[in-house]
């Protein structure tokens, strides 16, 4: 699945208001079919493969944390080329 695939499949869910509150109590209030959006975000970059940032969960990605990702500019210098292929 495509990052933007997986955005449109969910077109029309509801805004999470618990999750967000979830910030300020330190605990996981996820409900399902409800996003807020830095959640959706991130979610949706790892269901397509896309690391964002490592060893966080969607629920604690609040817009602040997004905002800590690479440029794109800076990410193509961090990535490996596959084993046997030159750069």
């Amino acid at each position: 699945m495509t990052f933007y695939t997986g955005l449109e499949q969910e077109i029309g869910k509801g805004y999470d208001f618990l999750g967000v509150l979830a910030f300020r109590l330190r605990m996981n209030l996820q409900r399902p079919k409800r996003w807020f959006c830095s959640e959706l975000i991130f979610q949706k970059a790892l269901d397509a493969g896309i690391i964002l940032l490592a060893d966080i969960p969607s629920w604690k990605v609040s817009p602040d944390k997004l905002d800590l990702v690479p440029h794109k500019q800076w990410v193509t210098r961090l990535t490996v080329p596959k084993k046997g292929v030159l750069a």
